[in-house]
């Protein structure tokens, strides 16, 4: 079937509500959305009047309201939760009993939350969660290379992902409140998806341990342990300044990425590097997506991910990443949190 003969429904845009309207949603989902001509945003939900009153000014005429089921009563084809993790699981659950796909920020659930929602086959198949990095065409080369075995076997992988929280507090603070997660559940979930998603294997040991230098917990390291002795370290902070940083080491060579705006970078074992041009391509990549802000990271695999979900919605196939993948980052981050209470114990975690 050609473009010019699809049904009319498919020229429909889907209709989109929006739960939660805080910075994520106006700094990063209003800008790809507008982007995105397949689909419009028909309502807000969100329990702060200042956020109701910047969504209507964002979209003049949308319905906006404090309780979702407001939006769901009136029509909607699918359903963004951006709100706080510790409503993530409730929302979607709520829509999706009413048939309602939904697109979810991570984390899918808080602990043991997902474990214990109990949904059903078509609930789950009625989820996409927001693992941005597995989006962004660096981070997807690096894991197409080492699918080739351009690294030969794998010794070792490094995340480092540290976030200055306090801008994203300028609507709402609720990453330092307690019971939303706090730094592991925030930025945990991406980073062990990360490296499970690189490897494509399943951990088989878990440990995790925490410090505290300004908020409670908000410096993590876990460790992911696989076959044949491969060892992921995420390490994952709220901090002053932004830091994110990946890098895979194979007895072949290794790749790395020193900022996911810079250029990815392989080294074959025993290659001379040069660091005045690395460095010179990495300032280089760097300008462009500076003056391309639509090209970096965050906002361009925000809306790769969005664009993906409508596509799998428009054409009925499975969401991808959906609920399989969200359940297992749960069980890690589950198995983390224990470990982290047990003083960095092995957990026992088995895939």
């Amino acid at each position: 079937m050609t473009a010019q003969s699809l049904p009319d429904v498919w020229k429909i845009p889907v209709r989109l509500g929006l739960a939660g309207f805080g910075r994520m949603a106006r700094s990063y989902y209003v800008p790809a959305l507008r982007e995105l001509t397949e689909a419009c945003v028909t309502g807000v939900v969100d329990p702060l009047t200042t956020s109701l009153e910047a969504a209507r000014a964002t979209y003049p005429g949308i319905v906006t309201s404090a309780h979702l089921e407001s939006l769901l009563e009136q029509g909607i084809d699918a359903l963004i939760v951006a709100s706080p993790p510790s409503t993530h699981v409730a929302l979607w659950l709520r829509a999706a009993a009413k048939g309602i796909p939904v697109f979810l920020e991570k984390p899918a659930g808080l602990r043991e939350q997902l474990a214990t929602a109990a949904p059903n086959p078509r609930e789950r198949s009625l989820l996409m969660v927001d693992f941005t990095r597995r989006f962004w065409p660096p981070y997807q080369r690096m894991r197409e290379l080492v699918r080739q075995g351009v690294l030969g076997q794998l010794t070792g992988l490094d995340i480092q992902l540290h976030v200055n929280v306090e801008p994203w507090c300028s609507v709402t603070s609720h990453r330092l409140q307690p019971g939303e997660g706090g730094v592991l559940f925030d930025l945990g979930s991406q980073a062990v998806d990360l490296a499970c998603w690189i490897t494509g294997l399943p951990p088989r040991e878990i440990f995790a341990s925490s410090t505290s230098l300004r908020w409670e917990h908000d410096h993590v390291l876990v460790r992911l342990l696989f076959a044949d002795g491969l060892q992921a370290r995420c390490n994952i902070a709220y901090a002053d300044r932004g830091v994110e940083r990946v890098r895979v080491i194979g007895r072949a060579g290794e790749l790395w990425v020193s900022n996911p705006n810079m250029a990815l970078h392989y080294r074959r074992c025993g290659q001379t590097t040069f660091p005045g041009w690395t460095a010179a391509l990495d300032l280089m990549v760097l300008g462009y997506r500076g003056l391309r802000r639509s090209r970096s990271m965050l906002r361009y695999s925000v809306t790769a991910a969005l664009k993906t979900f409508l596509k799998s919605l428009r054409a009925g196939v499975p969401f991808s990443p959906g609920f399989p993948e969200a359940e297992a980052n749960a069980r890690l981050l589950d198995a983390a949190a224990d470990a982290m209470e047990c003083g960095s114990t092995l957990t026992g975690y088995s895939a």
